[in-house]
């Protein structure tokens, strides 16, 4: 989540597609990257009744993993030059 607009925070999202994940890991670290922490189990539970936030193209989804549970609200999205923007508010 980035930026923040007169609503609220912005959440700015682009997904790319990677054929070979393993050959990516390689190249990044080639690079000299390196991972800072280990992957982590999350459960994730998404809220809808009857369907109506999702025929608004919002989200409200519970999400819980070692550092504990935040709620989101995700907005409608919209594209801006290619990249997917939604208002986004979370909760500890």
């Amino acid at each position: 989540m980035t930026g923040g607009g007169e609503r609220g925070p912005i959440e700015r999202e682009l997904k790319f597609r990677v054929p070979d994940l393993v050959a990516v890991r390689a190249r990044v670290e080639r690079e000299g990257g390196r991972r800072l922490h280990p992957g982590a189990f999350e459960d994730n539970l998404v809220w809808d009744r009857e369907g109506r936030l999702r025929a608004e193209r919002c989200v409200l989804r519970l999400r819980r993993d070692r550092k504990g549970a935040r709620l989101t609200f995700k907005g409608p999205p919209t594209m801006r030059g290619g990249v997917k923007e939604r208002l986004e508010h979370e909760v500890s």
